[in-house]
């Protein structure tokens, strides 16, 4: 089976949003279509109204003939109407993650979100020495973070290029999603704290052509 793609769908929540049973039964939807293999959502660990969900489809087209579903999709967005507002619309987008997402998402108690944000031309070359850049850091952080015991990292990070193009400080940008698992946000803040962290951080900020860097916890119902 190929390796799916996972869309993501940022909220901004209104105070008065109650996710008690109207998220599990937008999953559960989302479950009975063609094409998804999972659907998990969370509240971000440092901001409680914003919510991304991770929705794994078999490609791009598999959602694309969802939302094609007239008779189907329709209600299904209306129901999301009380969890967005027109100041903040929804728009998904698409990430190939590699590995797949779930070897992360759907084991780490907590998982860091990061986006790369990078010029919108930005060429195969430098895509690829920054996904070999981001892979030495891994090795770094991994290697760290087990010795003497700690075991602060869960789960197999996830990389992949966003499909569509984002717009970030009102430019168009190429996005870069990175997952990453720990035991908890303290386990990461714990390893952010360490010698190793300070000396090796200088390789994610000094990516080839990098404009900004974003940053959220989550930790994933999957319902």
């Amino acid at each position: 089976m190929a390796a799916p793609v996972t869309e993501l769908v940022e909220f901004a929540l209104p105070p008065s949003a109650d996710l008690t049973t109207a998220f599990p039964a937008v999953c559960k939807t989302l479950k009975q279509q063609s094409g998804c293999r999972a659907a998990r959502y969370s509240r971000h660990h440092e901001d409680a109204a914003k919510l991304t969900f991770f929705i794994d489809w078999d490609s791009i087209s598999a959602h694309e003939a969802f939302c094609a579903n007239t008779l189907v999709y329709d209600p299904f967005y209306a129901s999301l109407a009380p969890f967005h507002t027109a100041e903040a619309p929804l728009t998904p987008y698409h990430v190939a993650f590699d590995p797949p997402a779930a070897g992360v998402l759907d084991v780490a108690p907590a998982v860091e979100v990061l986006h790369l944000n990078f010029p919108v031309d930005y060429d195969l070359q430098r895509e690829q020495a920054t996904l070999k850049t981001i892979g030495e850091f891994f090795a770094i952080a991994q290697k760290a973070a087990g010795e003497g015991g700690t075991d602060l990292l869960v789960g197999t990070p996830a990389v992949g290029w966003v499909a569509e193009e984002r717009e970030a400080k009102d430019e168009k940008v190429r996005v870069l999603v990175v997952a990453i698992g720990w035991k908890s946000v303290e386990a990461h803040m714990q390893y952010r704290d360490t010698d190793t962290f300070r000396e090796s951080i200088g390789m994610i900020r000094g990516l080839d052509g990098l404009k900004g860097i974003s940053v959220y916890h989550v930790s994933c119902t999957d319902a």
